[in-house]
């Protein structure tokens, strides 16, 4: 495996999710849903926003589709891919896995993939379950798929940092670990952090997997971080790591290569 210990590889990744994601939140009665059609937000208004952002600092990111959000905003997904970012999977319905037949979950995959390239012309390499609610049969599934990453692991908020990349259930599809703290959604929406208290909080984690010799994997909504009074957090966060001066920018689909 590959030394970064004099660099930290930065992977920022986006769960695009439009209503999809928000109205099964919302009729399981998960916290910080007060509006099921929230969801839209990500795809309509939310990811233009993070487009200009990226663009600003010249940085490329992976941005997870559910399949019926690609359907549903193609004009979206058209133009994040034109900007030369990398679409991955993020489920059909963003249902979670968990409980699901083999039979169910192939279609959740196949109908995924089939959705992205439908609007792309391209096929996606890289996958995350909704919810990060992992299945063990999903991962031959997605070797068969032709999937090599996927990015579900994470340590929880007392651990901080993050695990080394590993091969899935015998599988050569690479997990790329990530963190509860590397998270928009459940620290604002469910922890209810201020904007400071997050922003200390991605940066302490930062500085973590790189005493690691690891990776950072960042896990953003675009109708979450995409708000006009999140924005900017996210904006600090990139001029922060901008500034430690060993941060290095890829996507999942790059990091892999590395591996």
């Amino acid at each position: 495996m590959a030394n970064h210990n004099k660099t930290l590889p930065v992977m920022l990744t986006f769960d695009l999710e439009g209503e999809f994601s928000t109205r099964i939140a919302a009729s399981m009665g998960e916290k910080g849903i007060d509006d099921p059609e929230s969801g839209r937000f990500g795809p309509t208004e939310g990811y233009q926003k993070i487009l200009k952002l990226l663009a600003k600092y010249h940085i490329k990111a992976s941005f997870q589709v559910v399949g019926q959000a690609a359907e549903a905003y193609p004009e979206a997904l058209k133009e994040i891919h034109a900007a030369g970012h990398e679409i991955a999977i993020h489920g059909y319905t963003h249902r979670s896995y968990q409980g699901m037949s083999n039979e169910a979950l192939e279609q959740e995959v196949i109908l995924a993939i089939q959705a992205v390239e439908n609007v792309i012309g391209e096929k996606p390499c890289g996958h995350r379950s909704p919810y990060w609610q992992v299945n063990d049969n999903v991962f031959p599934i997605l070797e068969a798929q032709g999937i090599v990453w996927n990015s579900d692991a994470h340590t929880t908020a007392e651990e901080m940092g993050t695990l080394a990349p590993f091969k899935r259930n015998g599988t050569q599809v690479w997990e790329i670990p990530s963190s509860i703290c590397a998270d928009d959604w459940g620290n604002l929406l469910i922890n209810k952090l201020t904007p400071e208290q997050l922003l200390k909080l991605w940066q302490l984690q930062a500085q973590k997997v790189f005493e690691q010799g690891r990776h950072l994997v960042m896990v953003f909504h675009p109708h979450v971080i995409g708000r006009p009074h999140h924005i900017g957090i996210l904006e600090q966060f990139i001029q922060y790591l901008q500034s430690c001066g060993y941060c290095r920018f890829m996507t999942p689909k790059a990091f892999v290569k590395t591996l």
